[in-house]
């Protein structure tokens, strides 16, 4: 008798999260309250965030969509990998001078 394949689970992503509270991080990127309200407002409009608030209501819940918050940390990564690998370069190139001229 063979064994069934193992049963693979697609990744469940949502498609949007509240605004941590205060001193606690979000689940899936780690990132503080602070954090989100200045990215918010660095990228104000429909496409970052919105605020579900019923009518009449003074204040309501803040929700970030995923995909717009993966994309912006998937930029910053990239961002970050490239300007690394530049410091790595120049810092190998000076190593690799300074051996030469020995």
């Amino acid at each position: 008798m063979t064994e069934a394949p193992p049963i693979t689970i697609p990744e469940l992503l949502p498609y949007s999260f509240r605004l941590p509270a205060t001193g606690q991080r979000d689940p899936w990127f780690g990132c503080s309250r602070t954090f989100w309200a200045q990215w918010i407002a660095e990228h104000p409009g429909p496409e970052c965030s919105f605020v579900f608030r019923r009518s009449g209501d003074k204040r309501g819940i803040r929700l970030l969509f995923y995909a717009a918050a993966r994309a912006f940390i998937e930029r910053e990564r990239a961002r970050y990998e490239v300007e690394w690998c530049a410091a790595r370069r120049e810092q190998f190139q000076t190593s690799k001078v300074l051996e030469d001229a020995a």
